[in-house]
């Protein structure tokens, strides 16, 4: 009897745990085969070229076309991590760039699945073709592989399984895309990118007369289990924002930072847009932070907060 009992708790356990996992490996792009020195999504492990020609990101990369946050179509810092990739989400030529990766376990048909994920639209100048925002940004899964440098590409059709109808326009900060199905097929693989055409695409800034909607992506996840892959409605810009809040954002002469859990002293670092250094000081100790910004010029400003060896992001807009 306490032997079938153990049996019955240990396959109780095991189920809860499958539940938790997330099926995508190497979800926010961290592992890499090498630090990117040019345009190639499989320098992020498991990760492939499934159309066009995506690209990756990483801090560790010495090219300043491919580092982290500065790069060749703007800045931004990770959502979490030190790696994220970069998609063409809509383009007036009806360019579509999509990466994919097999999942760690095939999904079963007839169960609910979670799906979440972040995008950051790409900051360029305002004379760039990269200015052009787009909805429909989403997720798709498929049962086989598409490799573009074999001739196989993943299909623009019009569906994906999870996908944004909001035109995503936020340059500052992550912006959540969230959802959930139930599986029809036993899917392998997962695709991020945008599977409508031009019709069937809702755009903004696209003025350009070779306008591109380009995301950064980050954080990406499937599960069983809404609570492991967050699936809800508030989106932030920062992992462990309930710890800090930084705010306002768009600021005009002062940021504020509180901490809701000070665990040791922290050190802070703002830098501006060209990544020079305006601010810096070490071993604070105190659960609410002023600092003036008046004298700074307009634009980005990268804040760094280092407490408890973990590192803490946040790209504010001045006024």
């Amino acid at each position: 009897m306490l032997k079938s009992l153990l049996i019955f708790f240990l396959l109780i356990l095991a189920t809860v745990a499958v539940k938790a996992q997330n099926l995508v490996p190497n979800p926010s792009f961290e592992d890499t085969t090498s630090c990117p020195v040019f345009s190639d999504i499989s320098y992020a492990t498991g990760w492939e070229n499934y159309r066009a020609s995506p690209d990756y990101y990483n801090l560790c990369s010495a090219s300043g076309s491919f580092g982290i946050p500065y790069n060749w179509v703007g800045q931004q810092n990770t959502y979490e991590g030190n790696g994220y990739a970069g998609i063409v989400a809509y383009a007036s030529g009806s360019q579509r760039e999509v990466i994919g990766i097999q999942l760690t376990q095939n999904l079963i048909i007839g169960t609910k699945y979670f799906v979440s994920g972040y995008i950051s639209r790409a900051d360029s100048a305002d004379n760039s073709p990269f200015t052009c925002a787009s909805n429909k940004f989403g997720f798709k899964f498929s049962t086989i592989p598409f490799l573009w440098s074999a001739g196989s590409y993943a299909p623009i059709n019009n569906f994906s399984h999870v996908h944004s109808d909001s035109i995503i326009t936020d340059k500052s900060n992550w912006t959540k895309i969230t959802g959930s199905f139930i599986a029809d097929s036993v899917y392998q693989y997962i695709m991020i990118g945008n599977f409508y055409d031009n019709l069937n695409t809702d755009t903004s800034d696209c003025d350009y007369s070779l306008a591109l909607a380009y995301y950064y992506v980050d954080a990406i996840c499937v599960s069983t289990d809404s609570m492991q892959c967050n699936v809800q409605t508030n989106v932030n810009n920062q992992t462990n924002l309930a710890e800090f809040s930084v705010y306002p954002n768009p600021l005009v002469n002062t940021i504020n930072i509180d901490f809701s859990r000070l665990l040791k002293p922290y050190n802070i670092n703002i830098y501006n847009s060209l990544g020079q250094s305006v601010f810096s000081k070490k071993e604070i100790n105190t659960s609410h932070l002023s600092i003036d910004v008046t004298h700074l010029n307009s634009g980005f400003l990268f804040l760094t907060i280092l407490h408890d060896n973990q590192s803490y992001n946040y790209k504010l807009l001045k006024q």
